[in-house]
C-alpha cells in the first residue's frame, strides 16, 4: 500500500447548527450537575457519550422529568413537545438548528394558507418528525420517486419542502416530477447551504481519488447522503472512528479522499488521517490544504471545540431565522 496523498474536504466536520447546539449544552451545564436531552443532541455517538459523562442524560420523552431542564436536539421537535413541557413546568433549552426552524415555520405557514404539504426526506428521521408536527400532522413524506406514484392528493394547492440535509439533485428531481400533478405548486429550497457545499465538495473530491472515506455516525442522515454521493464515483467506506479503518479499505489506493458529516468533531477526522499515515510511512502529504500535522484532541473536548466559533455563525443564524422570499421558487402549473 503506497498512499501518496490524502485529500481532506474543507467542509468536513461540525456545521453551524451543531456548533450552536453544543454551545447551548455547554452553557446549560455551567452550574448544573444534571440536565436532559430529548433524544441525542446530535447524531454522533462519541460526542453524545462525552456529553453524558459531563451530565447530560438522553431521554426518549418528557414523562419522567417534570420541573427539570431539557435540551431540544438540533433536529428540532414538534410543537406538542413544547406544549407538554410548559404543562409539566419543564424548562426548555431550544437547540433546534435555525435552518430547521425555518422549515418548520414554512410548513406551518403553508398549512395556514390551505396547502397540502409534501416533505422530501427520511420519514423516521427526528427532523422530519418534527416538521410533520408543525404541519399539523397532515403532511406527506416523500422518500423517493416511487412514492410519487402512490401519492393521492386531495388538494389542488401543494407546497413542497426538503429535509435540510437532503441530496439536492434528488430533491429537485422529485420536484420536477411533481410538475403537472397539481394546479399550484410552491417549491421551497430548504436544503442547508452548508449541507449543499459539503455534498458538492464530496462529489468533486470523489472524482479525483482512488478511495473515499466518509466519517460520521451511522444514523446521521447527512453523512449517509455523502456516502451515497461518493459511491457513484469511487469505492467508498463509511466509518465512525479511526478504529473502523482497516488496511484492506485502502489497498492499492494512491490517493485517498476524506470527508465527514456535520456532527463529526475535528479530533475524530484527525485520528482517521493519523491512522492512514501509520499504514504507510511513504505517505507524502495531506491536502485540504491546511492540515500539516495531526493534533490529538481528547474526546471530552468536543464541546470546548465548538466554543471557538463566534461572529460569522451569528450572522448566519440571523439570516435564516426569517424565511426569505429568495429561498422560494414558485411554479404554477
Amino acid at each position: 500500500m503506497i498512499i501518496k496523498e490524502i485529500n481532506r474536504a474543507r467542509t468536513a466536520g461540525f456545521c453551524f447548527g451543531v456548533r450552536r447546539a453544543l454551545r447551548l449544552a455547554e452553557k446549560a451545564l455551567r452550574g448544573n450537575n444534571k440536565i436532559y436531552s430529548l433524544g441525542p443532541l446530535i447524531h454522533n455517538p462519541h460526542v453524545v457519550n462525552s456529553l453524558t459523562e459531563r451530565g447530560i442524560e438522553v431521554i426518549p420523552d418528557l414523562k419522567s422529568v417534570p420541573g427539570e431542564q431539557v435540551l431540544i436536539r438540533s433536529h428540532g421537535a414538534a410543537p406538542q413537545v413544547f406544549q407538554q413541557a410548559e404543562e409539566a413546568d419543564i424548562s426548555i433549552i431550544d437547540a433546534t438548528c435555525p435552518f430547521v426552524k425555518r422549515v418548520q415555520s414554512q410548513a406551518a405557514e403553508l398549512v395556514r394558507n390551505g396547502y397540502q404539504v409534501l416533505i422530501v426526506g427520511q420519514e423516521d428521521h427526528p427532523e422530519v418528525q418534527g416538521i410533520l408536527g408543525w404541519a399539523g400532522g397532515g403532511a406527506v413524506v416523500i422518500e423517493s420517486l416511487a412514492d410519487l406514484d402512490q401519492l393521492a392528493l386531495n388538494n389542488n394547492k401543494v407546497g413542497i419542502l426538503a429535509q435540510t440535509t437532503q441530496n439536492r439533485s434528488k430533491y429537485f428531481n422529485i420536484v420536477s416530477n411533481m410538475l403537472g400533478k397539481t394546479q399550484e405548486l410552491r417549491v421551497f429550497d430548504t436544503i442547508c447551504h452548508t449541507s449543499q457545499a459539503r455534498q458538492e465538495e464530496a462529489a468533486a473530491i470523489s472524482q479525483r481519488v482512488d478511495v473515499m472515506v466518509v466519517i460520521g455516525g451511522k444514523n446521521s442522515a447527512n453523512t449517509c447522503q455523502l456516502v451515497d454521493i461518493c459511491r457513484k464515483n469511487v469505492p467508498t467506506y463509511h466509518i465512525e472512528e479511526a478504529e473502523d479503518l482497516t488496511p484492506e479499505m485502502l489497498h492499492e489506493a494512491f490517493v485517498v479522499g476524506v470527508t465527514a458529516g456535520a456532527s463529526t468533531p475535528d479530533w475524530i477526522i484527525e485520528e482517521v488521517i493519523e491512522r492512514m499515515s501509520m499504514y504507510d510511512d511513504e505517505m507524502e502529504k495531506v491536502k485540504d490544504g491546511e492540515v500539516e500535522a495531526v493534533n490529538n484532541i481528547a474526546p471530552t473536548e468536543a464541546v470546548a471545540e465548538a466554543e471557538t466559533v463566534t461572529e460569522p455563525e451569528t450572522s448566519e443564524q440571523e439570516a435564516v431565522t426569517e424565511p426569505e422570499a429568495a429561498s422560494e421558487a414558485e411554479a404554477v402549473t
